[in-house]
């Protein structure tokens, strides 16, 4: 149950931070913190802010980042972690675990998901970061910002999602807004022109 709940929990801040792999494995405690923005008007937000050293990272270039998905990591400190410094997703957190104690858990998920089979072969847990990617850049993050948070290149981020252009430029063809008292108001249903 242990290692079930190390591995939800890995995969969930996976899909919310954009790390990879690697830098998730070596993500320590002391490389994390986590902050509340918001608050008042806004709904509040829990952000983990991570500093990943360049040891750590593909292209050997620290970075400091912010991310949603610090209400995994808190979970799983407070309720399951049995330490609270080391390695963040480890049983002592002295020893990294190997990428196929994460591929295993993976292909269990995969195996009881309503995911097209034949789909769910293609899909690793290096997945999860092409799905935060997806998700920023649809969100209207730009491609360098993007690559800042995941420690990549604006060309990289521009070549590999492209394609995710033509949603956007279809939204962006179809924004429109009504002058209501004096202020723009967008209107984000073409039907609701009648406001």
């Amino acid at each position: 149950m242990f290692d079930r709940q190390l591995a939800r929990h890995y995969f969930l801040f996976a899909a919310n931070s954009g790390m990879r792999s690697g830098e998730l494995r070596k993500l320590k405690w002391e490389d994390v913190d986590v902050t509340t923005v918001g608050g008042g008007n806004q709904q509040e937000e829990r952000l983990a802010k991570i500093s990943v050293p360049a040891l750590n990272t593909k292209v050997r270039k620290s970075r400091v980042f912010y991310c949603m998905g610090a209400i995994y990591l808190e979970r799983w400190g407070k309720e399951f972690a049995k330490q609270k410094t080391g390695y963040i997703f480890s049983r002592d957190g002295l020893k990294e675990f190997n990428n196929s104690f994460f591929n295993k858990h993976f292909r269990n998920i995969m195996k009881i998901s309503k995911i097209n089979k034949e789909r769910a072969k293609a899909l690793v847990p290096y997945s999860l970061r092409h799905f935060c990617i997806t998700q920023r850049v649809m969100s209207g993050c730009s491609f360098g910002d993007v690559a800042l948070m995941c420690g990549t290149s604006s060309k990289q981020v521009e070549n590999t999602y492209f394609h995710l252009n033509e949603a956007m430029m279809k939204r962006t063809a179809l924004a429109r807004y009504k002058l209501i008292d004096g202020v723009n108001v967008p209107i984000t249903n073409l039907l609701d022109e009648t406001i």
